[in-house]
């Protein structure tokens, strides 16, 4: 149960950070990607 709460908690938390970076554009996000951050493998970008 615990690992589940974790991965939900993980997703969650995408998901608010994707609605943010939505905000900013997604046109420039799928450009540039994240800046200053590393590749995440499985991430459709």
């Amino acid at each position: 149960v615990q690992e589940v709460n974790k991965v939900l908690k993980q997703f969650v938390e995408m998901q608010s950070m994707m609605k943010k970076l939505g905000k900013l554009g997604k046109k420039g996000f799928m450009r540039g990607g994240f800046p200053g951050m590393p590749k995440i493998p499985g991430m459709p970008f």
